[in-house]
């Protein structure tokens, strides 16, 4: 299983790419497929600058196990890749990005953002 990170505005290509796409998004408005809402951040830090949001997503992440969440997407993706997905587009400031660093300096696994042209599967 590889793990990618992506956005929602994609989950289709994703799913036709045979992945299995995770919100880690606070809010799924449109999205019915596996969640794990213990990478999401809180909904006051949605209105915060990167500056701000950055520690305080840290400290979440610090309460968590990075083996721990490794377990949970291999159990989610049905021998799949994963795509971790969230609203903000390619190349802007997001989360998802944070938690992709996270999983990579604990476990030393690679993580690539779809959608850059450097990783463009699509």
């Amino acid at each position: 299983m590889k793990i990618y990170t992506g956005n929602f505005g994609n989950e289709k290509k994703y799913r036709a790419a045979g992945m299995q796409p995770v919100s880690i998004a606070r809010f799924n408005r449109w999205f019915s497929g596996p969640k794990i809402m213990d990478l999401a951040p809180t909904p006051d830090m949605l209105h915060m600058t990167e500056k701000e949001y950055t520690p305080l997503f840290d400290k979440i992440l610090d309460k968590l196990s990075p083996a721990e969440i490794l377990e949970r997407l291999e159990k989610l993706s049905g021998g799949k890749d994963i795509v971790l997905l969230c609203y903000e587009k390619v190349g802007e400031f997001c989360h998802r990005h944070l938690v992709a660093d996270w999983l990579t300096k604990s476990l030393g696994i690679e993580i690539k953002e779809l959608g850059k042209m450097e990783n463009n599967l699509f």
